[in-house]
């Protein structure tokens, strides 16, 4: 079993040294090296574990010299700020490095919650617990179809075909996999 650990987002780390960087022009620094290890972190997507490890090492040795290079600042200074956050969560914003499956960032998990955040004033419709339930499960079986590159609509249409016939339901992965037999390239 697998230990649970916080990993913090380092979008969110960057954003506040971007923030800050026309009144503090000692931001660009950072923005330098994380525009760095974002290149290293793209370089690595896709490959496989050892070799994530591998181009993290590389990027674990800008964090570790960034860390070092922070100046001082009053601690009411907003620039201080930023430079607190990147400090106290060093633990949670380290934890990629030792864990290919960790991402750097959560921007795609954010991306994910967009459409639902955006329409949520249309959501307002349910007006029961069963209905809020009924689009939460809605909501995630549409993710997970974009996430595996499945039609959402084809996978519906299919579902309640199944349900239908009484067979039993494919996920949107078996889906794909079945299509992917049926048509191979």
């Amino acid at each position: 079993m697998r230990e649970i650990r916080a990993a913090h987002c380092h979008a969110h780390a960057r954003r506040y040294f971007f923030q800050w960087y026309p009144k503090y022009p000692g931001s660009q620094f950072y923005l330098d090296h994380y525009h760095e290890i974002y290149r290293l972190e793209s370089d690595a997507r896709g490959q496989p574990p050892a070799w994530i490890l591998e181009v993290r090492s590389e990027i674990r040795e800008k964090l570790a010299r960034v860390q070092q290079e922070f100046p001082q600042y009053p601690p009411k200074n907003q620039y201080a700020r930023a430079l607190r956050y990147f400090l106290e969560n060093w633990e949670g914003l380290t934890v990629f490095l030792t864990d290919p499956e960790v991402p750097i960032d959560n921007n795609l998990q954010e991306r994910l919650l967009r459409s639902h955040v955006v329409g949520r004033k249309t959501w307002y419709g349910t007006h029961s617990e069963k209905g809020a339930l009924t689009a939460a499960i809605l909501f995630t079986v549409v993710e997970t179809c974009k996430l595996n590159q499945v039609n959402p609509r084809e996978f519906f249409s299919l579902v309640t075909a199944t349900i239908h016939a009484g067979s039993p339901v494919l996920t949107p992965a078996d889906y794909k996999r079945q299509l992917a037999a049926a048509h191979p390239s």
